[in-house]
């Protein structure tokens, strides 16, 4: 059955699907993001810096310390309204951590133990 002007249903919903990916790809990443976000964990351990991150399946960065060449603590203007900053290491970061100071000392004193053991 067709409408008035011979267009029928089936032509009508065909749109819908771009429609969709259209909105997930202009806002669907920052949506995800969001609901993803509070699931984060930063792990530094004796060995190892760690991400772990994913809503329905984990996924796990890491880097060892002693292959850590670069630690660089930066304060963004997001950073600064939420009292927070972030750690940018060789291939991974840490975003939006409280005392990031605190942390990066942290960080470097594992870094130091893990040369020593390594040595």
């Amino acid at each position: 059955m067709g409408d008035a002007d011979g267009t029928g249903i089936t032509f009508r919903l065909f749109g819908l699907p771009f429609l969709v990916i259209g909105f997930y790809i202009t806002f669907g990443q920052l949506f995800h993001r969001a609901w993803e976000w509070p699931r984060v964990t930063y792990l530094v351990t004796s060995k190892r810096l760690m991400i772990v991150s994913g809503l329905f399946a984990p996924r796990i960065a890491s880097l060892y310390l002693d292959n850590l060449n670069a630690l660089v603590l930066r304060y963004s203007l997001l950073d600064r309204i939420g009292n927070t900053g972030s750690i940018v290491m060789d291939s991974i970061q840490f975003m939006a951590v409280d005392d990031a100071a605190g942390v990066l000392h942290l960080i470097q004193q594992a870094r130091e133990q893990a040369k020593k053991q390594g040595s």
